[in-house]
């Protein structure tokens, strides 16, 4: 029986729908339970929206987000292939029929190292989104799957599988893979839950737990491989995604690694890639020598599975782009859940919200009273308010111009080097030096889960391409049915060549055209999804030069802005140059002992600065450089208000001085024991301000500060001390117009005339503050012992 319609209604019903008890007003005071119900019966009317309006409503909602006609999302939903959650997401029922042949079956792979990490350390350590794949099973509460399928608590069993270190690997290197063009940590290890959820619109640490099972007994799980909200990566409500390893033929490394992929893509927004009338590409049985498939279709039998535009015969979502998608971070998602206590509330709720079907942060929520009304409502309700967003692209690890190149130590003949072509038409360029001969030189991609088709070409100095390799690639017809794997994705060349500089250009390529697939052979791609890790290694002849080596000054070293003197070593007759960051900086030539001395023809800055020495032996610069980095000494910033001993008439003053135009000036202000710090940056013209957000207490304080500037910090100010002195009623808070200390209007002891609000009143003091800002009353008076008058 279909479920999808009817569990989405009781969802919604519980959450938002049919019955709920809503209205906008005024928000309550925070105050006791019965001050908040009957501060609540002057509001306007109730609104009651019917089922059929939200079913709608809510419709419209998940179509929006994924991209979708909501007339495509009500037939997903209908036919079973989709459910919307109360949230207004949607989550494909994903199943996939992959063929059920175990022929030629091979066991898991011993672990290789062409994926950066590992998986308990992950792909990419320090990344701001994580994957986080649990084998060990979880306890799944107040989420939108219990809310959704109206269950408290589900058990998810562990991966049994995962006790095999190899199936593990498997699984996390075509993850660790997939997601290589992005800023992504694709990890075993829990790195906890501030790593995962978004609390805020403003948290840019978050990630999505995929959790590998043996579960296959829960409802999400009936028909389904695999299980995620849709666009709810970072939104704990809408975690976790589920993958369910048995129906993955039976625990398959490859198997469970696409459907890990495919659920997480779902997570940043992703649809499914299909082909005419097929859900998926991939549904349809595939040829044995199809080559291709797309990450968001249903790639089983495909060794080569990318992320796609929709830019094949017959697709489902032409122009939906894989990668805009998952990197089009500030696509912030907003939900909330309501609770009673710890308890999911999934009844009917009031609110003083402006749209109640939609809350906000700051927002009341409250249980309707005993009538089922909200005149007046009920006990408070807490809402709470979960995000999701997208990732970003990692930085580029390698230039993509031969003035960019990234050196290669050829000194012993041999040379190697890693890289991930992260974007579609990057080009990765390195350079090494050699006295002539044979070349040789290889660049191969992952040999797990394999997404980059390469092509690798030889450039001379001259920028002329003197070797060039792109092979073409086919599946190779002896690999297992379960663990496809295709030929002529790496590229491998030969020349022979003069002494020189030379570069290597690595590159994504694609091969055919995508238009000529079929439902059944998916052979033409583009260099769209040709992205991943790669290895470029190979021969030549080194060349026979001393290496260049600078003596002093050594790293660290404080000098002054001028002269700087460099001296170092290189190749006998050689020409060094000089440079500091990109500009030049100074050259000259070695004796013949190979020793050199240059004076910096440029003022160092304050701060650290990094100088780079490159030799050129005869017409050929050699692409190995050295580098020092020193520092010119940062003095510490001025302080000229307060002068040592000044009192401050206001709470918040204003501390101002003189610092090195650009640094950052900190400052630590202390009040008895109570120490406030903030920053100010130095204007153009070496000036800094800075006033305290809090105010401070009467009594006496000290301030001191220090600058930093380009990786350096000076010492620390010798300490001011100065006097808050605010005279009582200076903030506003006294008597009333008349003097009268209540601030009622006619100086009533009551001050009954006043509004229950304090408006009024609150506008006074905000008046007064904005004309005392703007005749800078912020000021310091000296304390002065004599009286005038």
């Amino acid at each position: 029986m279909n479920r999808g319609i009817p569990r989405r209604l009781l969802a919604v019903a519980a959450a938002t729908g049919a019955g709920v008890l809503a209205f906008a007003g005024t928000a309550p005071p925070a105050a006791a339970t019965d001050d908040l119900t009957n501060g609540l019966t002057d509001l306007t009317e109730l609104v009651d929206l019917s089922a059929a309006e939200l079913v709608a409503e809510t419709l419209e909602t998940a179509a929006d987000r994924v991209g979708l006609a909501a007339d495509a999302v009500r037939e997903l939903v209908e036919s079973g292939a989709a459910v919307v959650g109360a949230s207004g997401v949607l989550s494909y029922t994903d199943e996939f029929e992959a063929p059920d042949d175990h022929a030629g079956e091979s066991e898991p792979a011993a672990p290789v190292a062409d994926v950066p990490g590992d998986p308990a350390g992950g792909s990419r350590p320090g990344a701001p989104y994580t994957v986080y794949l649990d084998f060990d099973g979880a306890t799944i509460r107040n989420t939108e799957w219990n809310r959704y399928y109206e269950q408290d608590v589900f058990e998810l069993a562990p991966n049994a599988a995962a006790a095999d270190a190899a199936y593990v690997y498997q699984v996390w290197a075509r993850v660790a893979e997939d997601y290589a063009p992005f800023d992504v940590n694709v990890t075993t290890t829990d790195p906890g839950a501030d790593a995962l959820h978004k609390t805020s619109p403003d948290d840019d640490e978050y990630g999505m737990t995929a959790v590998v099972t043996d579960t296959t007994d829960i409802e999400p799980a009936v028909d389904a491989s695999g299980r995620a909200w849709a666009g709810g990566f970072g939104n704990a409500f809408l975690s976790p995604a589920m993958i369910f390893a048995p129906v993955a033929r039976d625990s398959n490394a490859p198997d469970v690694g696409n459907v890990v992929s495919h659920e997480v893509g779902h997570t940043f927004g992703l649809n499914h890639d299909g082909i005419g009338d097929d859900e998926y590409y991939g549904d349809t049985q595939a040829d044995p020598a199809s080559l291709w498939g797309p990450i968001m279709g249903a790639p089983w039998s495909a060794p080569l599975s990318q992320w796609s535009p929709g830019d094949y015969a017959g697709a489902s979502r032409p122009g939906e782009d894989d990668l805009a998608e998952i990197t089009a971070t500030g696509t912030v998602l907003q939900t909330f859940m309501v609770y009673d206590g710890d308890q999911m509330w999934l009844d009917s709720y009031c609110t003083d919200a402006e749209d109640p079907d939609d809350p906000q942060p700051g927002d009341s929520v409250f249980k309707p009273n005993a009538q089922g009304t909200c005149d007046p409502a009920g006990d408070p309700l807490t809402l709470e308010f979960h995000y999701a967003d997208r990732a970003a692209y990692a930085a580029d690890d390698h230039g993509d111009g031969l003035d960019e190149a990234t050196a290669l130590d050829n000194a012993t003949g041999q040379f190697s080097a890693t890289g991930v072509i992260g974007s579609s038409g990057e080009r990765d360029v390195f350079t090494f030096v050699t006295d002539g001969g044979p070349v040789t030189a290889t660049a191969e991609g992952a040999t797990v889960g394999q997404n980059l088709d390469l092509r690798l070409e030889l450039i001379d100095g001259a920028g002329e391409r003197v070797g060039d390799a792109a092979p073409e690639s086919g599946t190779d017809p002896a690999s297992p049915p379960t663990d496809r794997t295709a030929s002529g994705l790496d590229a491998q060349l030969e020349a022979e060549v003069e002494a020189g500089v030379y570069y290597l250009r690595v590159s994504g390529v694609g091969q055919g055209d995508p238009a000529g697939n079929t439902a059944s052979n998916g052979s033409g791609y583009t260099d769209y999804g040709s992205l991943g890790n790669y290895t470029v290694s190979g021969t030549a002849a080194a060349f026979e030069a001393a290496p260049i080596t600078i003596i002093s000054p050594e790293d660290g070293d404080e000098v002054q802005s001028t002269p700087v003197e460099i001296t170092g070593s290189a190749e006998p007759g050689s020409t060094v140059t000089l440079t500091v960051g990109d500009e030049p900086a100074g050259q000259g030539s070695t004796d013949d002992e190979g020793t050199w001395s240059i004076v910096l023809t440029t003022d160092l800055p304050f701060g650290e600065s990094t100088v780079t020495a490159q030799q050129t032996v005869g017409d050929i610069e050699v692409p190995e450089t050295a580098s020092v980095t020193v520092v010119v000494p940062v003095g510490p910033p001025t302080i000229t208000r307060p002068v040592d001993g000044d009192t401050a008439t206001t709470a918040t003053p204003t501390f101002s001085g003189e610092g090195i135009p650009g640094a950052v000036v900190e400052l630590s202000i202390t009040c008895g024991e109570d120490t406030w710090s903030g920053s100010t940056e130095v204007n153009g013209e070496g000036a800094w301000a800075f006033t305290p957000g809090s105010e401070l207490p009467n009594g006496q304080c000290s301030v001191s500060a220090v600058q930093s500037i380009n990786g350096a910090t000076s010492a620390q100010t010798d300490s001011l001390t100065f006097t808050v002195d605010v005279a009582t009623g200076d903030d506003g808070s006294g008597g009333g117009d008349d003097g009268s200390e209540d601030g009622g209007d006619d100086g009533d002891e009551d001050g009954s005339d006043l509004p229950d609000t304090g408006t009024a009143a609150n506008r006074m003091i905000l008046a007064v503050g904005v004309v005392l800002l703007t005749l800078g009353a912020a000021l310091y008076t000296r304390t002065r012992r004599t009286v005038t008058g």
